[in-house]
């Protein structure tokens, strides 16, 4: 494609592409993904969803998923750097391109019903738009069939050529292979499967063969688990001995699956803190958060009896715990708030001063408890790893906690 005299919109050497279809009409957005797919695949230029919305109570086919779908070209934006440009890079993503193209759902007024349609484009693109540019694209390079993953996986466990396994993935694919995608791909299946493995779920089956001891593993459609809810006989004990006062926060980089450990604690007689409940959830999404709460609260009756709550200033969903756990007074962590807020309910200090909190204004104590357990417990740590070392923690804090009653 020769690029055009005329500069437009002060690009230096506009190439102007073909148009999509304004005619075409599409009844769910699987079809119009498809559509978007083949005019990509056939005119080599690469456009991916930038912005969206999802179809609200105007528009009666849900199939449609989106309302509004914004796809600008790959390369559109400015690369920002991030160096001293000693060694500037030779190729950028971002190159300043403005082509986009912009679907909306409009009714159809021959079936009365809505589809989907171009609203809007503009296919002038600041690069040259050829396949061997498209092919070069990361994402037309990753090699995406599970049963060419499953053999290549064979074939690098068993340490094979990775030049030779690259031919032969280009060979069946016919996508541009490079070492860097064989590099990624070995690294991949190197990653522990999301979720328990056998040995994980084997440790926790003796954990709750001893009397008292729970543990829930809740999976999804697809058979991964989204969260593991770990407590002990004396955990269990200790909620029902001190329910009043409860701080909930949650901590990351504890296992190199991703999985972030949401704790409970609660306030004990000798004046310290003491984990009542530990979980492993997948992501804090308001539906784990409130099946964890569940788990919590199907296992602990004594829950009724709390009084105070203690959550973190980045804990996002505290809707999920004042539904949840309504008869709790929840408050964010102790800190100065500034305008209307400081005049709102759980930021004032007289309310506070009404409830049982046994001094507990901030989440200090648990933030403690996760030091400690960190010093052993890293984000390289496999799921077995990470519950075998959670487990000896709680037995740890169990055993200096009857010490400590012991010496009293």
């Amino acid at each position: 494609m020769q690029p055009s005299p005329q500069f437009g919109n002060g690009f230096p050497g506009l190439f102007q592409l073909p148009t999509f279809s304004w005619e075409a009409t599409f009844d769910s957005w699987h079809e119009c993904q498809s559509a978007i797919q083949s005019f990509c695949d056939s005119t080599f230029q690469p456009f991916r969803i930038r912005d969206s919305s999802l179809v609200g109570s105007r528009c009666t086919n849900t199939s449609l998923k989106y309302q509004m779908v914004l796809l600008k070209c790959t390369h559109g934006g400015v690369a920002r750097s991030r160096g001293s440009g000693i060694r500037p890079r030779q190729n950028y993503r971002y190159l300043g391109c403005n082509a986009f193209i912009k679907f909306a759902a409009k009714r159809d007024i021959g079936r009365d019903d809505f589809v989907l349609r171009c609203v809007e484009q503009y296919t002038g693109h600041s690069h040259e738009c050829c396949k061997e540019a498209y092919d070069m694209l990361s994402e037309n390079r990753k090699v995406s069939d599970p049963q060419t993953i499953k053999d290549a996986a064979i074939m690098l466990k068993t340490k094979g050529n990775k030049k030779l396994i690259r031919d032969e993935l280009a060979s069946r694919t016919g996508k541009r292979i490079i070492m860097k995608g064989i590099h990624n791909l070995n690294a991949r299946l190197n990653l522990d499967p999301p979720g328990c493995d056998d040995d994980s779920r084997t440790l926790l089956e003796q954990f709750t063969s001893q009397a008292g001891n729970v543990a829930d593993i809740i999976t999804d459609e697809n058979d991964e688990v989204v969260f593991i809810c770990i407590q002990t006989a004396f955990q269990r004990d200790m909620m029902q001995a001190y329910p009043e006062v409860l701080l909930v926060d949650a901590t990351h980089k504890t296992n190199r699956n991703g999985y972030q450990m949401l704790g409970i604690m609660g306030h004990t007689s000798l004046g310290s803190g003491f984990p009542f409940f530990v979980a492993l959830n997948s992501s804090s999404t308001k539906e784990n958060l409130t099946a964890v709460l569940k788990s919590f609260k199907e296992h602990n009756p004594s829950w009724t009896h709390s009084v105070f709550g203690v959550i973190d200033k980045d804990f996002v969903e505290e809707d999920v715990l004042t539904a949840t756990m309504p008869d709790v007074f929840w408050i964010r962590k102790n800190m100065i708030a500034t305008g209307v807020a400081y005049f709102m309910e759980r930021w004032c200090s007289a309310f506070r001063d009404v409830c049982l909190n046994m001094g507990n204004t901030t989440n200090n104590r648990l933030e403690s408890a996760w030091g400690d357990l960190k010093t052993f417990l890293e984000s390289r740590c496999t799921m077995f790893q990470c519950l075998q070392k959670l487990l000896a923690y709680l037995r740890y804090v169990e055993d200096q906690f009857s010490l400590r009653s012991l010496r009293l």
